[in-house]
């Protein structure tokens, strides 16, 4: 990152909490007490659905859960920082890991336009039949299909469980 604050600025101002993942202001000025919260969540960047947190440094916009990363690790996180639990605003150091891109795609939630209520699973009317299936590294793989939706989401958790690892989410998610 270019034209980055420094881990001592960023020290000297703010305050961060590893457990709650707040930051406070740890200088005063005029509109901005000693204490009180920093950042704030603003609206949407482009292709995203979910608001994130800002904290505004010396001239500069930082998202949150990256400067939480800096500030306990001394140095920015490499590739991307996913949250743990899927809540982009909960910077708790705890829920905070770097991952890949692909990696923090794997822990992204269920879409908003499937309606079988598992990821990668879908009900094929004219055979009558559970289609699973899964996109892995931009490879789709289709897993079969079965008679009941619960084999269909088995196989598919089966699946991306051995290929996501600890980003691995389940279907339901």
């Amino acid at each position: 990152m270019a034209d980055t604050i420094t881990f001592e600025d960023a020290h000297a101002l703010l305050d961060y909490d590893c457990g709650t993942g707040i930051f406070r202001w740890r200088t005063t000025r005029p509109g901005r007490p000693s204490g009180k919260i920093a950042g704030n969540v603003q609206a949407p960047e482009k292709n995203r659905k979910v608001a994130r947190s800002r904290i505004f440094l010396k001239g500069k916009s930082y998202l949150s859960h990256r400067l939480a990363w800096f500030m306990v690790h001394g140095s920015w996180p490499i590739g991307e920082i996913d949250h743990v639990d899927g809540n982009s605003n909960n910077n708790s150091l705890a829920n905070l890991r770097q991952a890949s891109s692909s990696e923090n795609k794997f822990n992204k939630s269920r879409p908003i336009s499937n309606t079988s209520g598992a990821t990668g699973v879908k009900f094929i009317g004219r055979l009558n039949k559970w289609l699973a299936e899964a996109w892995v590294y931009k490879k789709h793989y289709s897993l079969g299909c079965y008679s009941s939706f619960d084999e269909a989401v088995a196989a598919r958790d089966s699946f991306c469980r051995a290929i996501r690892g600890e980003f691995f989410k389940g279907a339901t998610c």
